[in-house]
């Protein structure tokens, strides 16, 4: 937790320091104040004391931990791992495309070699077609999720014409994001805090390409397949 979390306390107990400090020194002068500092830090210390009992009833905690557990997933093991892509929440599912092709021409897929991962499955459930997937984990700046702001422009260009699969990134935009820091954590005497270190950090991009078992695949770029 950065120093800021304390900053309410570091500041109540600094007055009070220079508030005992000048009774100190002018003790006939101030001679009654003294019994109003104490009120006021007796009752910072009070609030502070029920605020944590009330956080304890509070499901805080719970909301923040299952939010990380949706957004922290990692879909390369869904396609490269011990998953299966079948199992990914159904949020990170994009976009998908649908095109029909036939066994008697070998599909040419032309993928661009970038931050896209680019994945093809032979399947029997598909008959002289191909079905096309984009998976997008979220994208986030200083801890907020802009998806919904970008999702359209992150978005990969796929066409199909004359048996050839066309596979593009799209265009490089530039977007201003403007998000209002809160300065201080709910808790101060918690590991817990809305301090951000205004980090980026970038979701993952996957395309799945499932195509029937007749179809002669021919890839140009970088391509995996999965079993």
């Amino acid at each position: 937790m950065g120093v800021l979390a304390y900053l309410p306390l570091l500041i109540l107990l600094l007055f009070v320091a220079i508030v005992f400090g000048v009774l100190k020194l002018s003790k006939h002068r101030f001679r009654h104040y003294h019994q109003y500092v104490k009120f006021i830090f007796l009752g910072y210390v009070s609030l502070l004391l029920i605020a944590a009992g009330i956080s304890f009833f509070v499901p805080y905690n719970e909301v923040v931990k299952s939010d990380a557990k949706k957004t922290d997933i990692v879909l390369y093991n869904y396609f490269a791992g011990d998953r299966h892509w079948q199992d990914i929440d159904s949020s990170y599912q994009q976009k998908q495309w649908e095109f029909s092709v036939s066994s008697n021409q070998p599909l040419h897929i032309v993928s661009p070699d970038g931050a896209m991962d680019v994945y093809v499955e032979k399947t029997g459930d598909l008959q002289n077609k191909i079905d096309i997937r984009y998976f997008q984990s979220p994208h986030f700046i200083n801890g907020f999720n802009v998806m919904q702001f970008i999702e359209e422009d992150v978005f990969p260009i796929v066409t199909f014409k004359d048996s050839q699969l066309m596979i593009w990134e799209p265009q490089s935009i530039v977007k201003n994001f403007y998000t209002i820091q809160l300065e201080l954590p709910f808790k101060q005497f918690s590991e817990e805090s809305n301090l951000s270190d205004g980090a980026f950090r970038d979701g993952e991009r996957i395309l799945l390409i499932r195509a029937s078992e007749d179809i002669e695949l021919k890839p140009d770029g970088n391509i995996t397949y999965i079993n």
